[in-house]
């Protein structure tokens, strides 16, 4: 049974204390949006724009991580009663709200300016300057009959607000507002947990980085280097697909000579795919050599000029993608040197290697460390004796990994494309054993952006096999994103049972029959091996069933887009960008995050 908090109404919601800072928290999200939103803040002013969005978007995670917002957890119980965390909620909503509302400190303390460009006859900014003063956080606490009057002098003044043009005329000023009201959010953050305040502060990227607009990226990557938001490498990846994408810029020709890898070791698994080497700097005086993992792709020598100059195009970016050296570490990728151009024994391939930085060798002039694939730990046959199996907490880890790598490569508008167990590689220790912690997701051979309109090529073997959808290995569907997370469901699935995925699946079964039997086994076998948590993720990647609108996967296959006005192109992609943004959100909070807080 519900009790009714006491105190007064607005709109059906009880002002009491939970209504209260949940008024308080919808209210400085909206006081925010007067100049999140304005197009008007003046010239040369992106990188402070870009501040006050983060700290925006920072506030309203925070509200999602206690349930203020509605929209994932039910709110915190604590926030019922006078506790010491409602009182310190409503001390900083109040304090934020009135810095972003009194217009006397606006334009005298923070470098504000502001005028009104309605007529005359109604002059709102002396109506803005006449509306009942906001009551502090003493007050609210206090005067519980007053919080509807000012409930509703706030949306007055908020409604006025909007319909006034702003400037920043002052930049020094302006700054300390940022600074007050970063100050603020790290009091609320420490409110919470240090992995609840870890967890919202991830699901950051995606929010701030929905855009495709070049400048405004870099100026979230600028502003994001002095915030406490650690999204400034998602920004600089996000960039570079964007850029590609558009064709905005062209990548820097990241082809190697051949003749500067030496080939050390033989290819380190069964699929042949994969070398290890050593791959010397011509530009390094010193000739050292670097340690080196080749991954290969073999191609058709014959293609048509324009194809082949796709493939050509294609592997160059993706070399140029992941070679930053100040990538997230969340995206748990080796940096790429570049690429060499081999021929193989048959005239009609070509065969393309992406070099990759590799751990050093655990062993002071031991030769280059080969890696270990998921798929060579785990049991070839149900009756194999297992020796190398995780532990509970490391199987977690590695899962932690994994979803962490695909949900940041999603943020920078990259598609993978082979998630499978042959790609999740780790690498030997003193002893030659495994590093679970050490696990990298690889096999980036077809991986490209993942705009509506981007090439793409068939995945290689991936396509046909059990970590690919059913929807593409029918063959007639572009690859989607949610693609990518039903490949990883498959090899999450594949850890949680230490099993492989495929040695049930014969080639007769249907591609449909294949996806029944993967949530079978997660409905039967996974929640006993790992927890209804894991179950529940797991299921949800192979299911794809998020709740996100506009998500219809058809079995149409792509239009000629040379046939659609311009007009209706961008807003078909800026549909398409919305709902892959809405997806990586609901990927984030309901894998990501779950998976991040098992433990053993």
């Amino acid at each position: 049974m519900s009790t009714k908090i006491p105190g007064t109404t607005i709109g059906g919601l009880v002002l009491g204390s939970l209504g209260l800072s949940i008024t308080l928290y919808k209210t400085t999200l909206e006081a925010y949006s007067v100049f999140t939103t304005a197009t008007s803040l003046g010239q040369d002013v992106s990188f402070l724009h870009a501040e006050l969005l983060i700290q925006q978007e920072r506030l309203k995670r925070w509200g999602d991580g206690l349930g203020l917002s509605g929209e994932t957890n039910e709110p915190d119980e604590r926030l019922n009663s006078e506790t010491s965390l409602f009182q310190a909620v409503v001390a900083a909503l109040a304090s934020i709200r009135l810095i972003l509302t009194d217009l006397d400190d606006l334009t005298t303390v923070y470098g504000v300016g502001v005028k009104d460009e309605t007529t005359s006859q109604r002059p709102l900014i002396k109506e803005l300057a006449a509306t009942t003063k906001l009551m502090d956080s003493e007050a609210l606490l206090r005067n519980y009959n007053r919080r509807l009057e000012d409930a509703k002098g706030l949306q007055k003044r908020l409604s006025i607000m909007k319909k006034l043009h702003w400037v920043i005329r002052n930049k020094e000023k302006f700054e300390g507002l940022i600074q007050k009201l970063t100050q603020f959010n790290d009091g609320l953050y420490s409110l919470l947990s240090p992995l609840d305040a870890q967890l919202l502060a991830e699901a950051l990227a995606v929010q701030l980085l929905r855009t495709t607009n070049l400048e405004r990226l870099i100026a979230l990557k600028a502003a994001a280097q002095r915030s406490h938001v650690d999204i400034a490498s998602l920004a600089e990846l996000r960039y570079r697909a964007s850029g590609l994408s558009q064709q905005a810029f062209k990548s820097p020709n990241m082809e190697k000579r051949h003749s500067c890898v030496s080939l050390t070791t033989r290819p380190t698994t069964s699929f042949q795919r994969r070398s290890t080497g050593t791959y010397t700097d011509e530009q390094d005086g010193e000739m050292q050599g670097i340690a080196t993992l080749i991954e290969w792709k073999v191609v058709e020598s014959g293609l048509p000029g324009e194809m082949a100059a796709a493939v050509e195009r294609n592997t160059n970016d993706l070399a140029y993608f992941l070679q930053a050296k100040s990538r997230s570490p969340g995206l748990r990728s080796l940096t790429c040197i570049g690429f060499i151009r081999m021929p193989v024994e048959t005239a009609e391939h070509v065969r393309y290697g992406l070099l990759y930085k590799a751990p050093p060798p655990p062993e002071p002039r031991a030769p280059v460390a080969s890696p270990t694939s998921l798929y060579d730990l785990l049991p070839q046959r149900e009756d194999e004796a297992v020796s190398d199996e995780f532990d509970l907490g490391d199987k977690f880890r590695v899962a932690q990994i994994l979803a962490q790598s695909v949900y940041e490569l999603h943020v920078s508008n990259w598609l993978h494309k082979a998630i499978c167990s042959d790609n999740v590689l780790f690498w030997p220790r003193k002893g030659g054993r495994v590093t679970p912690t050490s696990a990298c997701l690889s096999g980036y051979e077809f991986t490209r952006p993942g705009r509506l309109r981007d090439n793409t090529q068939p995945a290689g073997d991936v396509a046909s096999s059990v970590y690919a959808h059913p929807l593409y290995r029918d063959g007639r569907v572009k690859y989607h994103r949610l693609f990518d997370i039903y490949s990883l469901g498959v090899t999450l699935l594949e850890i949680g049972l230490w099993a492989r995925a495929g040695e049930a699946v014969t080639k007769e079964t249907s591609v449909y029959a294949v996806q029944d039997q993967l949530i079978e086994s997660c409905e039967s076998e996974l929640g006993p091996a790992m927890g209804a948590e894991y179950r529940t993720a797991v299921k949800l990647c192979l299911r794809g069933d998020f709740q996100v609108e506009g998500l219809h996967m058809t079995d149409r296959p792509e239009p000629s887009w040379d046939n659609f006005d311009p007009r209706e192109i961008a807003r078909l992609e800026a549909a398409d960008d919305q709902i892959n943004a809405d997806l990586t959100t609901e990927f984030y909070m309901h894998v990501v995050k779950p998976l991040k807080k098992l433990y053993a």
